[in-house]
């Protein structure tokens, strides 16, 4: 991408103010658990109620217009998207931020059979239109999906954190992203 104009615009504005930027969007996945998915689960206050494992946050029963709000707040999220009754009950939930793709998430709702899945980005033609089929079917399952971005935005503050405790001396400065796209 050299002879980008947008790129040469970004790497000629980091050297200029000596900015080092790390991007380790795959790698904090590979912490043990993985850094984006424990913070979600710390910031929606469930640290006690998620299994790392099966992705399952066991919570109070809540309504799915109650859980919406809850993560609107916590997250720090304008906006969301999802599929469901507002007043269904909810108490267990799959969370899976970022982009965990279709399969997967289909694959873990068929097994895990949860209320509702709260996910940051689905492939609209098979996550959506499962939670659909499934609805259609009688079964009471929701969809809450809060975009990838927010849903990451979590573990890059975690990883900004953890990064300041291995190298206490070097200023680490977490600059939230925010959404790229605008809604009406």
């Amino acid at each position: 991408m050299e002879n980008d104009e947008v790129y040469r615009y970004k790497s000629n504005l980091l050297k200029q103010h000596q900015v080092a930027v790390w991007r380790n969007h795959d790698y904090i996945h590979r912490h043990q658990p993985d850094g984006v998915v424990s913070d979600v689960a710390d910031r929606l206050g469930w640290a006690n109620y998620h299994n790392a494992a099966n992705g399952i946050a066991a919570i109070p029963g809540t309504s799915l217009k109650s859980l919406i709000g809850h993560a609107k707040k916590q997250l720090e999220i304008e906006t969301l998207r999802y599929i469901g009754d507002l007043s269904q009950t909810c108490r267990k939930v799959l969370l899976m931020p970022g982009a965990a793709g279709g399969r997967r998430q289909i694959q873990a709702m068929s097994k895990e059979q949860p209320d509702v899945l709260i996910c940051g980005e689905i492939a609209e033609w098979e996550t959506a239109e499962y939670v659909r089929d499934a609805r259609t079917k009688g079964q009471q399952l929701s969809l809450i999906v809060l975009g990838h971005i927010a849903s990451e935005e979590p573990g890059s503050a975690y990883m900004a954190r953890w990064l300041q405790k291995k190298i206490p001396d070097m200023p680490v400065t977490h600059v939230p992203a925010g959404n790229s796209l605008s809604f009406l």
